[in-house]
């Protein structure tokens, strides 16, 4: 065989072995003829198709998370004084609060590929477009909030709401995208201000652990007038209980009085008005016998007045 046909049969068939491509089981590939998108998606597998440069193949892989991150770095530390810095490094991530203060904050985006014709074809680099979309939305959302919103009061609210915004802004420029989580992972202020910072953050800590205290002396304070009025609340219900005793007592005693006097003048012994004088003297001594033991045995006149002491007299002669 010509060893020269030979040369150029290797030449080809190494030329047409460059259309064998290979999709992973986690990877779809778009294939462009003569820069043209097929319709379909490549699954897994060995496939062929035409050799390079007539055929493209991009791969994508649906199941991966990607990060893009804005911002600088934990490493990386800010430092308004250094002027020599280039602005893309020590610029790239201040923003302005609602209230005029700057801070410096790490935005970082985790998304997936979620429709490959739109991720590839749409835009001419994506995840570029995806990173400048975030830098926007972060600005207009950071530009209406106060920086102690952002710094550290509201960080939660306010990923919730980048990862809401920034996932419909994707949709709504079909970058084929599906934004999954939208973390702040570093606030915090410029160096020149850093401990005015610190000391709002310590006097915040101080206000937090005052209401706490405050908060613990009122439930105690409310505990204690709680148990009191419970014991004034016994002690008055059972004194009410015991005066209703007595009342009760006292009134049986009055209505057995009663059926005396009618007993009484139903036995024609004594008339109704002589039963209810004798009824009144007997009274008038038991309440002497209650009375007068608690009398002083001086007794003092005022005057040339005239004193009834028939009480006393009786009280002398009773003893």
């Amino acid at each position: 065989m010509n060893p020269l046909r030979f040369f150029v049969a290797f030449l080809f068939l190494s030329y047409a072995a460059t259309g064998i491509y290979v999709v992973k089981g986690n990877e779809q590939a778009l294939i462009r003829w003569f820069g043209k998108a097929r319709p379909q998606l490549a699954g897994s597998g060995l496939r062929y198709a035409l050799p390079w440069p007539m055929c493209r193949v991009n791969r994508v892989n649906l199941n991966e998370t990607r990060t893009i991150t804005i911002g600088l770095g934990d490493a990386d530390e800010v430092d308004d004084s250094d002027f020599l810095k280039a602005p893309a490094s020590s610029r790239q991530s201040e923003y302005l609060t609602g209230d005029k203060n700057i801070l410096h904050l790490q935005i970082s985006v985790q998304f997936r590929i979620e429709d490959a014709r739109r991720f590839l074809l749409e835009q001419e680099n994506p995840e570029r477009h995806l990173r400048f979309l975030t830098q926007s939305l972060v600005a207009d959302a950071i530009s209406r909030s106060g920086v102690d919103y952002v710094h550290p009061l509201g960080l939660t609210a306010l990923r919730q709401l980048l990862t809401q915004e920034i996932r419909a802004a994707c949709n709504l420029q079909n970058l084929g995208v599906y934004i999954e989580d939208v973390t702040l992972a570093d606030v915090r202020p410029p160096v020149s201000v850093k401990q005015a910072f610190l000391d709002v953050s310590n006097a915040r800590a101080e206000k937090e652990r005052l209401l706490s205290e405050a908060q613990t002396n009122s439930e105690r304070l409310v505990a204690q007038a709680s148990a009191q009025a419970s014991q004034l609340q016994d002690r008055a219900e059972t004194h009410q209980a015991q005066q209703l005793s007595l009342a009760s007592a006292d009134a049986s005693r009055f209505n057995a009085l009663i059926d005396q006097f009618q007993a009484g003048t139903k036995s024609r012994a004594f008339s109704y008005q002589q039963t209810k004088d004798l009824a009144r003297q007997r009274l008038y001594w038991t309440m002497l016998e209650t009375v007068l033991p608690k009398l002083s045995r001086n007794v003092y006149l005022d005057g040339d007045k005239s004193v009834d002491l028939t009480i006393q007299r009786d009280r002398k002669r009773s003893e």
